[in-house]
């Protein structure tokens, strides 16, 4: 309505009561058309219910929250009211009322994954994420106008950032950056240090098993840590191609890797990020001490991946297995750095002797939606696939 203009008929008028365990919470005075959940439904911490008005009994923009015993639907305010607390505390009239909110901190802001998690995140109300970035006025521009994401100055191998970065925050997403070897006990005990309730690893699929990868390593550190924690265990990123795979299928319209005839499990690392942003966000505690390995639910050889992108892009591609010397020797000619390619060769080459990795259902249970397979993925990618596929 306008201000000062008022409805006495219609108090409360556009609100939404939620119907808790020992009480009806109202909240009124919503700005017309804004509500967003409907009657019945389910809603859980850091839903968006409506914007704030001034609709019905309201002479100016606010929110009004009451608590009453239950009600009638037809006459919302006919409950007797109930006391209510802010932060843990009554509050008296005069009281100022701040509400804390959760502080997120996303590591590898910048990279596929970081970049990705944020991205999931932004879809929440009620979160500040704090993108963890080395150069904070040339990245800040990615998120410029969006108040949620604050750039702030992180680097793995800069101790004195580490603390800027984790104070006040209450959630970690924590990821290792390819070229890093270490436990990161450091950034772990720092994360502690500050206060952080909850840290989110982004592991590999495995990891629990093979102790020659360094997210073996860091698992055992964060478990050993004390700290809330929980596991996400992704297999063979699909980004993979648009990536470090990418200039082979540019060049030579190939995959050039030493992975045999093994057959790889797979995985959207928009799946990945979705997974992450509701493990982040959701309310309580259910997600503390779990592991969940993330997967689609088709694995195939690099052979039957080549049919696919031939088949979706229209462009032949081929596989060519070889041998680990021949491997390194190409990519070293190429100008990739040597501990990169001895990762690249551990991904690759182990899987010839370990057989297929499990199939799991994580990514439908989890977020509702099943994953997204790789038939999908290059489809959904084609553009990005197909880029300076034309250049010699």
């Amino acid at each position: 309505m306008q201000v000062p203009k008022v409805d006495r008929d219609h108090m409360a008028d556009n609100h939404v009561m939620l119907r808790c365990a020992i009480a009806d919470v109202l909240r009124g005075h919503l700005h017309p058309g804004s509500v967003r959940v409907r009657a019945g439904e389910h809603v859980t911490m850091g839903a968006w219910l409506g914007s704030v008005g001034n609709s019905g009994n309201s002479g100016e923009p606010h929110l009004h929250v009451h608590a009453q015993s239950r009600g009638s639907t037809e006459t919302p305010l006919d409950g007797k009211p109930r006391p209510i607390a802010f932060t843990a505390r009554f509050p008296v009239r005069g009281d100022h009322i701040v509400l804390h909110m959760k502080r997120i901190l996303v590591t590898g802001a910048t990279g596929q994954v970081g970049a990705a998690v944020i991205s999931a995140l932004r879809v929440f109300d009620h979160f500040v994420v704090r993108a963890g970035v080395r150069d904070v006025e040339t990245e800040s521009l990615r998120w410029n106008g969006d108040a949620r994401v604050e750039p702030v100055a992180f680097d793995f191998l800069d101790p004195r950032s580490h603390d800027a970065a984790l104070a006040d925050c209450d959630s970690l997403f924590l990821l290792r950056p390819p070229q890093l070897t270490g436990d990161f006990g450091d950034v772990i005990a720092r994360a502690q240090h500050h206060g952080v309730r909850h840290i989110v690893f982004l592991s590999v699929q495995g990891a629990e098993r093979n102790r020659f990868i360094p997210h073996h390593k860091i698992e055992r550190r964060l478990v050993a840590s004390g700290v809330s924690y929980t596991m996400l265990r992704p297999a063979y990123f699909m980004q993979n191609f648009t990536s470090t795979l990418h200039d082979e299928l540019v060049r030579r319209h190939r995959i050039f890797l030493p992975a045999g005839s093994a057959c790889f499990t797979l995985v959207d690392v928009g799946d990945i990020a979705r997974v992450a942003a509701l493990v982040l966000t959701q309310h309580g505690t259910q997600h503390y001490g779990q592991a969940y390995t993330l997967t689609s639910q088709t694995p195939l050889t690099f052979e039957q991946m080549a049919a696919q992108l031939t088949t979706k892009l229209g462009l032949r591609i081929t596989y060519d297995s070889p041998s680990p010397w021949r491997f390194y020797r190409t990519l070293r000619r190429d100008g990739r750095e040597p501990g990169l390619i001895l990762i690249m060769l551990l991904l690759h080459l182990l899987p010839r002797f370990t057989g297929t990795p499990a199939v799991t259902q994580t990514v439908a249970a989890l977020t509702g939606q099943p994953p997204v397979e790789f038939a999908q993925f290059v489809e959904a990618h084609r553009d990005e696939l197909l880029l300076d596929m034309d250049k010699p």
